[in-house]
């Protein structure tokens, strides 16, 4: 019986490892991203929210590190074409949001302060509030740090079907749950006024940084980094790990992690390339046809290596709904970004779209593949759900091990039959 809780402890740490960026190579826990959203605000046109989740599976009562530091970019991007080449790359204006915490003792309250420059404050723009309290910041924006119920959504069998198996599984609806429900995030919650920040419409990425020092007075080094979902851990996976035990022992991910979003170097960004051109091509295959052809392989395995999470400032997007991978698609048949929006919001079923991206190519019907999750916090409603008010999140539950293991007996489940 030991033994069988201990496997099931490790087996379901590693479940946190396989979504989205969620514990996506040896990161410390304590500055492990879990994704980062970006989406036209719904109570505030021409407000946008950006939002970078940590720790995911703390209790409720779980604070941030004063030894971690997290960092939001926005840098503008330009989509160049030369011959079969085409590549994005940052033209500036550039947001960066950078967030440091303290606290006077371990029971006290936790504060953090925020340092954010844009082109219209240079010199930066301070942020400063206490966890867990939504701050107005004027009409420049508004801020909420503290812990949330994780809004990440995914069907554990689909996962290992398409990731370890090479085998979409259909999955029945009324027998999947989310693998990773009743888990808590420390969320890092914005809404900027692009106009205030001097923000031009067009296409911009977005990437999340987490940094960490070994102690109180060291020198912060480089942990974590985020973009669009599931770049590492489908994207860079390992197809020699036919299992989620080890799956996370990936040197690739750990380089991608500590290399800095938006670098454009070729030789750095290379090995990454050639992994994701390597498993796309794999899961091109699933269906038994081929729809990837080799130019535009080439340059998706370069956009995604380069990563960040793209959406597009134009007033036209204020009211619609973000769209994961619309801009990408867009790209790759010819249709002007103009007309697209992009982003993520908390509802964006990211899986149902990655899955058809991937295996039936960017001109595959968005909903081909379909795992029986398809909204956060599924298994709870109406008990819980998205907030109408920002940070929109809903409240932490409870931390309860019966659902930390629920998972990991599903997995061991699927496993044996490996």
């Amino acid at each position: 019986m030991a033994r069988s809780l201990i496997f099931l402890s490790v087996l379901c740490f590693t479940v946190f490892s396989l979504a989205d960026d969620h514990i996506d190579g040896p990161v410390n826990p304590r500055v492990d991203l879990a994704g980062i959203y970006v989406f036209h605000s719904p109570q505030r046109p021409g407000f946008l929210n950006i939002t970078l989740n940590t720790q995911s599976g703390l209790p409720a009562i779980g604070k941030f590190s004063t030894q971690s530091r997290f960092k939001i970019m926005m840098r503008k991007q330009e989509l160049h074409t030369q011959g079969n080449r085409l590549w994005l790359n940052s033209v500036g204006d550039q947001l960066m949001i950078d967030c440091q915490f303290s606290r006077k003792s371990f029971r006290g309250p936790q504060k953090y302060s925020c340092h954010l420059t844009s082109p219209k404050f240079p010199d930066g723009y301070p942020l400063q509030g206490e966890f867990n309290q939504t701050t107005s910041h004027g009409d420049i924006a508004h801020s909420f740090l503290g812990a949330k119920a994780d809004p990440f959504f995914i069907s554990l069998p689909s996962f290992d079907g398409v990731v370890f198996r090479q085998n979409f599984i259909e999955v029945n609806p009324l027998e999947v749950t989310n693998g990773i429900r009743n888990v808590n995030v420390l969320s890092l919650s914005f809404e900027v006024n692009l106009q205030a920040l001097g923000l031009k419409s067009g296409l911009y990425g977005v990437a999340g940084q987490s940094l960490w020092k070994n102690r109180p007075r060291g020198h912060f080094h480089k942990a974590d980094r985020t973009g669009r979902p599931e770049i590492v851990n489908v994207g860079l996976h390992d197809s020699t790990k036919k299992n989620f035990l080890g799956a996370g022992d990936n040197p690739l991910k750990k380089s991608f992690n500590t290399l800095d979003p938006f670098t454009e170097d070729v030789n750095q960004l290379y090995p990454f390339q050639v992994r994701i051109y390597e498993n796309i091509k794999a899961y091109d295959d699933l269906d038994g046809r081929r729809h990837w052809n080799e130019k535009d392989l080439i340059n998706v395995s370069g956009i995604f290596s380069n990563d960040s999470l793209l959406i597009n400032l134009n007033e036209s997007c204020y009211q619609k709904a973000s769209n994961f991978l619309e801009i990408e698609r867009a790209i790759f048949n010819n249709i002007p970004l103009s007309g697209t929006c992009g982003g993520r919001d908390f509802s964006d079923d990211i899986f149902k779209k990655i899955y058809s991206f991937y295996i039936a190519g960017p001109q595959s019907v968005t909903d081909q593949f379909l795992t029986g999750i398809n909204r956060p916090y599924q298994d709870f409603s109406p008990s819980r759900a998205l907030s109408n008010e920002f940070p929109y999140l809903a409240s932490p539950s409870s931390f309860d091990l019966s659902e930390f293991f629920r998972g990991g007996r599903l997995l061991l489940r699927n496993q044996e039959e490996l």
